[in-house]
């Protein structure tokens, strides 16, 4: 169980200052841009979390290198893992967090000056549990592809049912309030996927929106740790059902958590005035969860067949 129990609660007089967790693994050519990114911000009361998840090349020694010239008005610690933790990084950085308000960024993308001021202002101002911005994206060497999600994108639990996902389910967009570990009870079976969790808990309570403005550069420079982006880049037929494998066992592990949630909400808030509405998304959850748990299923048989996996 993660203990939550130092965060400063909203009302102390601390309300608003705001942790940026930055994770960094592997990610040599990038890094020092994106720490400078984050060094930059102009949100006044900001601790900055950089944290390399046991990089195996130059990646940790490059943060040292930024972060010892900085003379900045940001409270900035800098650490490194015993070992690589990879999906699990964030969500085993929480404990470390002792303020009301997050915003999380990655080592190879960029963040305007003013995201964390204008994420945090819009947060306040609409009493929201979490917000996601917009995003460029652009590739390994910098070139801007566009937009990366819609400008009239918004992000619904309705969506969510239908298709299994949103918009703003992307981590490195998004900032919270850890109320939402700290009232919910930890995912069983857990989940490390800290974007699901955020944008699902967000929606349920307080609500979630998305900012328009594009406030992060994300790069997608084909070495990217999400299932999708590998997929995209697979370089062969064995690389690519590896990927298609992943990712369905994440769309398992994904409708289990929010099977788990909605009903521990429902049994907390019976007068929900969306009630009916979440028992008839509750029932799409449980139907999603067969079907994607027989499509796993297939896929491993398939895989071994070609002896790319044991069956």
């Amino acid at each position: 169980m993660l203990a939550y129990s130092q965060l400063q609660q909203p009302g102390d007089n601390a309300v608003e200052a705001v942790t940026f967790l930055l994770t960094a693994y592997n990610q040599p050519e990038f890094i020092a841009a994106a720490v400078s990114s984050a060094l930059a911000q102009t949100y006044p009361k900001l601790t900055i979390i950089i944290s390399d998840d046991c990089s195996t090349d130059d990646t940790f020694e490059r943060i040292e290198q930024t972060v010892a010239g900085y003379s900045g008005p940001h409270h900035v610690i800098v650490r490194r893992n015993t070992k690589n933790i990879a999906i699990g990084h964030v969500r085993d950085l929480l404990p470390l967090v002792q303020t009301e308000f997050v915003v999380l960024g990655h080592g190879d993308d960029l963040f305007m000056p003013d995201r964390v001021e204008k994420q945090i202002a819009r947060m306040i101002e609409g009493d929201l549990a979490a917000v996601a911005c917009n995003a460029i994206e652009i590739d390994g060497a910098g070139y801007e592809k566009g937009p990366k999600f819609r400008a009239n994108d918004k992000p619904s639990l309705e969506e969510v049912f239908r298709v299994g996902r949103n918009p703003a389910q992307l981590g490195a967009i998004l900032a919270w309030r850890m109320e939402l570990f700290r009232e919910f009870p930890e995912p069983d079976p857990p989940t490390r996927r800290i974007d699901q969790i955020v944008s699902f808990r967000a929606l349920l309570k307080r609500g979630l929106e998305m900012m328009p403005e594009p406030l992060v550069k994300w790069r997608n420079h084909g070495k990217n740790r999400s299932p999708s982006v590998q997929l995209q880049n697979a370089a062969d037929t064995a690389t690519e059902m590896r990927s298609r494998e992943r990712k369905a066992w994440a769309r398992i592990g994904h409708a289990h958590f929010m099977l788990n949630d909605l009903n521990w909400w429902l049994s907390k808030n019976p007068n929900d005035p969306r009630a009916v509405e979440l028992e008839k998304g509750r029932q799409i959850l449980i139907r999603r969860l067969l079907k994607e748990s027989r499509d796993w299923a297939a896929l491993r048989y398939q895989m071994a067949r070609e002896e790319l996996a044991e069956h």
